[in-house]
Formats: structure tokens, C-alpha cells, sequence
């Protein structure tokens, strides 16, 4: 079936040709589209990361504004370690008491009522009575620990506060 020319008379690509051309086109797009979820899947990780470390440092430059004006009250500390799980201070310059916790690789806070006992004005102590904690970071922050020096009261020791942190 040539044409006088020699020829094929038929014109288009042959069924082997058809098949090797989709192959290679579905391996392609194979290729393509496992790039893209693996891509879309690392900028959802790497969303998630940048929020828990804005989240991480909003709660560590509240925490310290507050610690900055406050007499720490109380220091609960974990069993066996220097490091402290609970925080009471009563933060000066707002006039309340405010909580900070460790609690399930979370910070916590809370806000009280000061308690004054003595005509001197200084404050005695902190109510908590059914006032909830709030969460200030979220799941992805590990390796939290405060690092405590109480405050005595008077002018010349007036307490340290160390925050650690690991985003994982």
C-alpha cells in the first residue's frame, strides 16, 4: 500500500508511537505532581513552624513585660529539678496578679485578685478562685522550663526569670 512516490499513504503516528508518547507524558506528570504535594506539604510545615515561634514570641514578650514590672509571689518547682513549673507574680503597674504555667509542654495564663493583708500597701498574696487558664502557645513548643529567683521584697533583690523554649 505505497504510493507511487514509495511513501505510506497512511499520515499520523502509529499505535506504538501513541502508547511510548503517553508513557512518557504520564511519567512527567507523575513527576510534576509529586513535586508539587511534596512542596505543598513542606510550606504547610514550614506555616505551622513560623506560627508556633510567632506564638512562642508573643508569649515570651508578654511574659516578660509583665515580669519587668512584677514581685514574684510564688515559684512552685518540679520534683527533683531546679527548674519551676508555676509562677505567681503580682505585676505592679496593672495591679494584679497574673499565673504563669507549664502544662503539657504549654504556657498558660491566668489572671487574679491581689490579696493586702497589712496597712504597709504591699501585696500578701494572690486569688485564683475559678478563674481558667488560657493557653499562650500551641502544641509545637517543647522543652519548656522557667528558670526562678524568687523576689524578697525589698529593693535590692527583686527576682530573675529565665524562659526556655524549643520549637520542634
Amino acid at each position: 500500500m505505497f504510493l507511487k512516490n514509495g511513501k505510506n499513504k497512511y499520515k499520523g503516528f502509529s499505535l506504538m508511537e501513541m502508547v511510548v508518547a503517553i508513557f512518557v507524558f504520564s511519567l512527567v506528570m507523575t513527576t510534576a505532581t509529586a513535586v508539587f504535594v511534596k512542596v505543598a506539604g513542606a510550606r504547610k510545615k514550614v506555616k505551622a513552624i513560623q506560627k508556633d515561634v510567632e506564638d512562642a514570641r508573643f508569649a515570651m514578650e508578654q511574659m516578660a513585660k509583665t515580669l519587668r514590672t512584677s514581685t514574684i509571689m510564688y515559684v512552685k518547682p518540679l520534683a527533683g529539678v531546679s527548674h519551676s513549673q508555676d509562677i505567681q507574680v503580682y505585676d505592679n503597674s496593672q495591679g494584679r496578679c497574673v499565673e504563669y504555667r507549664i502544662s503539657n509542654q504549654k504556657i498558660q495564663s491566668r489572671t487574679g485578685a491581689s490579696s493586702d493583708s497589712n496597712d504597709d500597701g504591699k501585696v500578701d498574696s494572690c486569688s485564683f478562685v475559678n478563674v481558667p487558664f488560657g493557653d499562650m502557645v500551641g502544641a509545637n513548643v517543647g522543652d519548656l522550663k522557667f528558670d526562678v529567683v524568687k523576689s524578697d521584697g525589698s529593693a535590692n533583690k527583686i527576682g530573675k526569670v529565665t524562659i526556655s523554649a524549643h520549637i520542634c
